[in-house]
């Protein structure tokens, strides 16, 4: 049997809270407060079960999600849409999963977190061909990135031959399969276990505080191929917000080899309202990856083929009140020549440089390219951020592309979130000031202010040495980004200048405030050795001040 992981002193309260919770007085959810989705997948078509699975007739499938944003109810919704005939499912349950020691999933249940599932009130449902059905919302007090157990019996099986809903998620085993009803057993004892999740397509909370779904839509990097499970820059950036505590809810709507043009799956076009516009609760699109598959081969399609799958994409999201995030695309440079062509690169870089420009209809930029690329070999990713096939980025590059993502984009008002400075004369990433506020070097003889107009000066000994020359707007804040860029924005997010040091290989990590008075941006967190950005206002100036004012 494999070792679990010990269950903390929070995890027992919550257990126990939940388990309290299972009276039938808590076995309902509130009306009045939308569904956001805390996970999800993009559904693709299985094809039929083999003979190996007997088509799970008196089986139970049991799945481990690991969820983003919490909530006080939780629902799921459970998909037949490539199926030609209708089929039963009961005995529904979700609970909290359990890890094992190494951190892969296991079979197992938190004891007492259980909580069955009905549909219309009755215990089983039938999904329809080609439809999807929504659970009953249950009381649940779900907390923020947990890992959620799901369990569904099929007490007549899946009919012979039909096609089944399933996402290429890449990561696991997530999917256990057990014989005879278990959905309310804590341990089983599965038979087979899979990477790869069926028929379950969505799980949904009720949050008061929700900002809204945002749509990852993509391929394979947005899916986390390659990545371990938990990570995948989707997962990574669910972290950062829950961090910043902003309760956004993330739909992961990538599909492996998926494009705009061909590619695995339906086309980026093709289920666009499906897996973005009718999303609950949706309020933006990150749109991903789609377009380095369509690059692919050796013909790849045009500049103007490309954009033309892309514009009606911006268009109907607008249409529905949606905002368009654009990121641009990784690096490719490395791959087999078959796969990857001049051709390909070429219209890489244009698919790049129309993303940056401010004309591109786009409503934020997250520049995927630049914090994974190899400063030293910009159409390489930077090795230490490399799965190896120079197509997927390992764990690391995506922690570095979920810092790209400006968490301004998910707060009312613009501005990133910040925390206080930990320390003297140091910004750390996510750390700033808002208007008003100083920080001393160590010393204490010189001060980094921040004042009402927006303007940002350094002095020593009182003596003004440098400023970012930001005047003449109403303040927001001065933060050292988790992309390496420290910025200094308006009350709007709009940011007014910035060190142009972003990029996850060598983005800055440490803004400090020396005691010679000299203002150093460092690739470390310790803000030690050759800074990346200076103000050159001191004995310790190394480097070249690069300033960037909008």
């Amino acid at each position: 049997m494999r070792a679990i992981k010990y269950l903390s002193p929070s995890l027992r309260v919550l257990a126990a809270a939940i388990a309290f919770c299972g009276i039938p007085s808590c076995s309902y959810a509130q009306t009045s407060i939308p569904w956001t989705v805390t996970y999800s997948n993009a559904l693709e078509d299985n094809g039929p079960l083999t003979s190996d699975f007997d088509n799970f007739n008196q089986q139970t499938l049991r799945q481990l999600f690991r969820t983003n944003i919490g909530g006080t109810a939780v629902r799921v919704e459970l998909s037949n849409l490539f199926g030609s005939q209708p089929f039963v499912v009961a005995d529904v349950h979700v609970a909290i999963g359990i890890l094992n020691a190494d951190g892969s999933p296991s079979s197992s249940t938190v004891p007492g977190t259980d909580h069955t599932l009905t549909f219309s009130g009755a215990s089983t449902v039938t999904i329809p061909a080609g439809q999807s059905v929504l659970s009953d919302g249950v009381a649940f007090n779900l907390p923020a990135n947990a890992e959620v157990m799901t369990s569904i019996y099929f007490p007549q099986g899946i009919p012979a031959g039909i096609d089944l809903a399933f996402n290429n998620d890449g990561r696991g085993p997530l999917l256990f399969l057990a014989h005879g009803d278990v959905s309310a057993d804590t341990s089983i004892s599965p038979y087979f276990q899979s990477t790869n999740p069926f028929i379950l397509t969505s799980i949904q909370v009720q949050n008061a505080q929700s900002l809204g779904t945002v749509v990852a839509f993509g391929a394979s990097i947005t899916a986390g191929d390659q990545a371990t499970y938990d990570h995948g820059w989707v997962l990574d950036l669910a972290q950062r917000l829950s961090a910043a505590g902003l309760p956004v809810g993330l739909a992961n709507k990538g599909i492996s080899g998926n494009g705009v043009i061909g590619g695995a799956g339906p086309q980026a076009g093709d289920r666009f309202m499906r897996d973005v516009l009718q999303v609950p609760n949706a309020k933006a699109v990150i749109f991903s990856d789609d377009i380095i598959n369509s690059l692919g081969g050796p013909n790849p399609p045009t500049f103007d083929a490309i954009i033309a799958t892309v514009t009606p994409l911006i268009q109907q999201a607008h249409a529905k009140g949606l905002k368009f995030w654009c990121s641009t695309l990784t690096p490719n440079g490395g791959r087999p020549a078959t796969d990857w062509t001049p051709a390909a690169e070429a219209v890489r870089e244009q698919v790049n440089a129309f993303y940056l420009n401010p004309a591109n209809g786009c409503d934020a930029i997250i520049d995927q390219a630049k914090a994974t690329q190899d400063p030293a070999m910009p159409l390489r990713y930077f090795p230490a951020f490399d799965f190896g096939d120079h197509l997927h980025p390992n764990d690391a590059g995506h922690v570095a592309i979920a810092n790209a993502v400006n968490l301004g984009l998910f707060t009312p008002t613009g501005v990133p979130p910040i925390t206080p400075p930990s320390t003297c004369g140091k910004f750390l990433s996510g750390e700033g000031m808002i208007h008003d506020q100083p920080l001393f070097s160590c010393n204490g003889q010189n001060e980094l202010y921040f004042q009402g107009d927006s303007n940002l000066i350094l002095y020593n000994n009182n003596t003004e040495v440098f400023s970012t020359r930001t005047e003449g707007h109403n303040p927001g804040v001065a933060t050292l980004l988790a992309d390496g860029n420290f910025v200094v924005t308006d009350a709007a997010g709009k940011i007014l200048f910035s060190t142009n040091t972003a990029g996850g290989a060598a983005g800055g990590q440490a803004l400090v405030v020396e005691d010679d008075g000299n203002l150093n941006l460092y690739s470390n967190a310790a803000g030690t050795g050759t800074p990346i950005w200076s103000s050159n206002t001191g004995a310790s100036a190394k480097a070249p001040r690069k300033l960037l004012t909008y």
